[in-house]
């Protein structure tokens, strides 16, 4: 304040002693700045002289005031907010809108007098608007069909305003689509102002996508065109969603009432997004009922291509089937949405009552003579749901004694036999008393449960009890079939041994074989009956049987005889194959062509589709032509092949003169039962005969006589005269005198291929060292390009005379 008034009491002074118009008027000298745009107000500073105050008296009385107003133009327009600071310094705002040039500066004072200062200020025109982009996505990736925001922020670094008339999104990658950006233009961006606009994009496939985009209008001052675009795109990663699958599995399957069930599910990521899994549900279905526990380990997240398996038991109270199921949801990490996976069909359990084991005894007579064999059958039955194994059936006695031998079918815990639930099973074994009395017989059996392996026991009940008496009887020794396969019509050599064991002579009246099915069926016995057994004898009695039909037949016989006896005999189990038949065969050969002298292997495989042993009686290799001779096959002849069975027989053949042949073989074999033909159709193996290569040799020398240390050169005509191409694998030349001589390799290298017919030329040099003549020549080696015997190369040799 202080200061303000010493600049009023300094202005007055000035005013007082002025003493004319000219001292009173202002002197502006400069504006600072010096210039400024049209677009805006620039506040300037004029310095000068002359900025004089007027005093004035107030009217109220009470003292002088000072009048400091002062006004100022730039040409037509005058400044404005113009503050008197002291004699020499003003203040003023330049408004906006002048027009650009060089403007004449006037000032005014206070007492009204004007002065002015010619180019005092430069109007500039307005600086062109300078629009710039920057482009951003609210994520670095995203899942198929997200949502993706884009942020698009345009400044004006000009001094323009810049009119946005379009906005225009573009993508690179797969297939996009944008929505329209926010706010719409046209729009209007300040000189050093901005605008951000806003939209949402989403791919509908997976891979890498660049979003950016255009941004066009046009500066507001000048009306020229404005574009921008961002520097980069944004990238994003557009994976698939999340996709669950799931596969579910239990074991074992099949279970028995209370026995638990461990289930498995195992759920794969087949997306590129990370699962947040939040639950899985196991779930039941069936006619069995049943509980489940919790499945573990807890569900969490699961990688794109991981898999998580989870595991629970249930466990079932009643018989019936069980279908396990389960159920794995949760969410999509990028996307957030929902996803859940079912196994496409549930596991299926059998839940079954535990097998249940009882055991019965019977004998198929209830008096025997001592000796005289008993025949036992023991049926266990199983009255369970579950399969039973038995493991064991062990024959037992008590009474007079007895041996036994064991059950059939035999029982291990390695070969156990197994009894389906509600089924049961016949074991069988005989047992022979040796001494009067009472015979009781009986078994205990020992087995498993095959759901869970549970041991369970078992003995028959009631026992089986026989008498014996001391005299004897009429028995079956022995009842034997051979062979116990035959082929089709073959005859099958039958004999049954009866035994009299009684005190008395037997009489065997009659004995009927018997074969039931098989046609033509059984011969006569031999010898016939009636025949008579002394008492303590034996008799054999003999016959054939055949079948024309493959199949299983029983071999079995009627004996009608005085005392009747023990038992008739049991049948025999035969199987009656299908004849024998070779199968069609081709001769194999390793290659279709030879050169003659030449040796190939060839060999031809038999194989025997029937069931019957097929005899091979003969294999005899043949050419059609006499271009080739053959040797004998091997192995030798006759040769038996089984049903289904097959042989290969090797031999060789030689190429003896050019020309096509086929090389076959001649095959004569037999069903060996039946004596059926078995023989084969064989396809030949065709193949050309070549003439070998013969390879004739020509050398000659370019010069009969040369200075020392002068190269001669030597050519060497090389002619195929055969059918079969060689191959020249060396042509070394050769000289006499040592190291008289020296000679380059021969051009071109091997190895060289001579087509039959063909020709080839080598050359190569040599250079005396001494006055000397020299015998030159060369070795040649080649081979037969079949693979037949190589040939030989006699080159025959040229002189050559060093001079000095």
């Amino acid at each position: 304040m202080r200061t303000r008034l010493f600049a009023l009491a300094a202005a007055l002074a000035a005013l007082s002693c002025s003493s004319g118009t000219g001292d009173e008027a202002p002197r502006p000298a400069s504006v600072e700045p010096a210039s400024g745009l049209s677009t805006r107000a620039t506040r300037v500073t004029i310095h000068g002289d002359g900025f004089l105050t007027r005093p004035s008296t107030k009217l109220s009385g009470g003292g002088a005031a000072v009048d400091v107003r002062h006004r100022a133009w730039l040409g037509e327009v005058e400044l404005e907010q113009v503050a008197w600071v002291d004699v020499h310094t003003l203040q003023a705002t330049v408004p906006a809108g002048l027009a650009p040039g060089s403007k004449r500066l006037v000032v005014e004072n206070a007492l009204g007098r004007q002065g002015a200062l010619d180019g005092a200020f430069e109007v500039e025109g307005a600086a062109p608007a300078a629009l710039s982009a920057e482009l951003e996505a609210d994520r670095a990736s995203a899942a198929v069909g997200q949502a993706i925001g884009v942020t698009l922020t345009l400044s004006n670094g000009g001094g323009s305003p810049a009119e946005i008339t379009e906005v225009t999104p573009t993508s690179a990658g797969p297939a996009t689509s944008c929505g329209a950006p926010a706010p719409a233009p046209p729009l209007t961006i300040p000189a050093g102002g901005a605008a951000v606009l806003a939209w949402s994009c989403s791919a509908s496939a997976a891979g890498a996508l660049e979003l950016t985009a255009t941004a066009a209008g046009r500066d507001a001052s000048s009306g020229a065109d404005l574009s921008a675009a961002p520097a980069a795109p944004a990238s994003v990663t557009v994976q698939l969603p999340a996709a669950l699958t799931a596969a579910i599995a239990a074991e074992p399957a099949t279970v028995n009432v209370g026995q638990p069930v461990s289930v498995t599910l195992t759920v794969v990521n087949g997306g590129q997004s990370t699962a947040s899994l939040d639950a899985v549900a196991p779930s039941r279905g069936g006619t069995a009922p049943a509980t489940c526990g919790a499945p573990t380990p807890a569900p969490g997240a699961l990688a794109p291509g991981a898999a998580a398996t989870f595991a629970w038991t249930c466990t079932a109270s009643g018989p019936g089937a069980l279908s396990l199921g389960g159920t794995a949801s949760g969410t999509d990490a990028l996307s957030g949405g929902a996803v859940s996976a079912s196994p496409a069909a549930p596991a299926t359990v059998v839940v079954q009552a535990p097998a249940a084991l009882s055991a019965a005894i019977a004998a198929d007579r209830a008096t025997v003579t001592a000796g005289q064999p008993v025949a036992l059958t023991l049926t266990v039955t199983n009255a369970g749901g579950a399969a039973l194994e038995v493991t064991s059936v062990a024959p037992l006695r008590s009474g007079t004694a007895a041996t036994c031998g064991p059950a059939d079918p035999a029982a291990s815990a390695a070969a156990p036999v197994a009894i389906a639930g509600g089924s049961a099973a016949t074991f069988r074994w005989s047992c022979t008393p040796t001494a009067p009395g009472t015979a009781t017989f009986g078994a205990a059996v020992a087995g498993v449960d095959a759901n869970s392996r549970a041991a369970l026991q078992g003995a028959a009940a009631p026992q089986a009890s026989v008498t014996v008496d001391a005299g004897g009887t009429l028995s079956v020794a022995a009842f034997t079939a051979t062979p116990a396969s035959a082929g089709v019509g073959q005859a099958i050599a039958v004999s049954l041994t009866l035994a009299n064991g009684a005190a008395i002579a037997a009489d065997v009246a009659a004995i009927a074989p018997d074969m039931p099915g098989a046609s033509p069926g059984c011969g006569a016995v031999s010898p016939a009956p009636p025949v008579s057994l002394a008492a303590g004898g034996a008799q054999a009695f003999t016959w054939s049987c055949t079948a024309s039909t493959p199949g299983d037949y029983a071999l079995g016989a009627a004996v009608t005889s005085t005392p009747a006896p023990d038992v008739q005999p049991a049948s025999i189990a035969v199987a009656v194959l299908p004849a024998a038949r070779l199968a069609p065969a081709a001769v194999e050969v390793a290659t279709a062509t030879i050169s003659t002298g030449q040796v190939l292997p060839a060999s031809l495989l038999l194989r025997n589709e029937g069931g019957a042993v097929a005899t091979v009686t003969e294999v005899a290799p043949g050419a059609s032509t006499a271009a080739a001779t053959c040797s004998a096959a091997s192995p030798a002849t006759p040769q038996a092949i089984a049903g289904g069975g097959s042989l290969a027989f090797q031999w060789t053949c030689t190429g003896v003169a050019a020309g096509a042949v086929d090389l076959t073989a001649a095959v004569s074999a037999s069903d060996a039962g039946s004596g059926a033909d078995a023989s084969p159709a064989i396809t030949a193996a065709t193949i050309t005969v070549q003439t070998a290569p013969a390879i004739s040799a020509g050398l000659v020398r370019d010069r009969p006589a040369v200075q020392v240390g002068t190269p001669v050169t030597l050519t060497l005509a090389l002619q195929n005269g055969g059918e079969a191409g060689a191959r020249v694998t060396q042509v070394a030349p050769t000289y006499n005198a040592g190291g008289n001589i020296s000679c380059t390799a021969a051009s071109p290298a091997a190895p060289v291929d001579l087509a039959g017919g063909g020709a080839a030329v080598f050359t190569w040099t040599c250079t005396p060292h001494r006055a000397l003549t020299f015998t030159l020549g060369a070795t040649v080696t080649a081979a037969d390009v079949n693979g037949g015997p190589s040939p030989t190369v006699t080159v025959p040799t040229v002189t050559v005379d060093g001079t000095p």
